[in-house]
């Protein structure tokens, strides 16, 4: 369970603090950062109603592959992307748009499983969940001038493939 939220976290923290840095406003300007993260949090906020009223028909599983699939493409545009000036500001409007379905699939999948591992404990899962959540955020930020954001991809990817692995185990 742990892997999963920690590379939730991870991944909300990369999106505020190397795509809004990289990918936005190094190309487009910074003044294309605020447009940006709301459509990242207005598509997460329409994913996380959908994905809920997915579970209880579906399962949790749909919202999951959603997510992972949608994840692995992104990473995979991280890596194969190159910015540049003349590059279009709708490539990353749709990448955030994608990276807030990753979120609102996420949230919904890795909240909802806490309760499942934990179901009598349920402020016990929701401590775990948001522990797990903030140590994917402290590592991003605390390494995000240490390291470059093509190594960052990289890991990140690895991180995805071991809570993928490791998931529901």
């Amino acid at each position: 369970m742990s892997p999963m939220q920690f590379q939730f976290g991870f991944h909300m923290s990369f999106v505020f603090a190397e795509v809004t840095r990289a990918y936005v406003s190094c190309v487009f300007g910074v003044t294309e950062v605020g447009l940006s993260t709301a459509i990242y949090g207005a598509s997460s906020l329409l994913t996380s109603l959908f994905a809920g009223k997915m579970f209880g028909r579906l399962g949790r599983k749909i919202p999951a592959a959603v997510a992972l699939t949608l994840n692995v493409g992104v990473y995979l545009f991280y890596i194969l992307w190159v910015p540049q000036e003349n590059s279009n500001v709708v490539v990353i409007y749709v990448l955030l748009f994608a990276c807030g379905i990753i979120d609102g699939c996420m949230q919904m999948v890795t909240s909802v499983m806490a309760k499942i591992v934990f179901p009598d404990t349920t402020d016990q899962a929701q401590a775990a969940w948001t522990f797990w959540c903030t140590m994917g955020f402290t590592v991003t930020f605390a390494w995000s001038t240490a390291l470059c954001v093509f190594v960052k991809v990289y890991i990140m990817f690895g991180v995805l493939l071991f809570a993928t692995v490791t998931h529901g185990k």
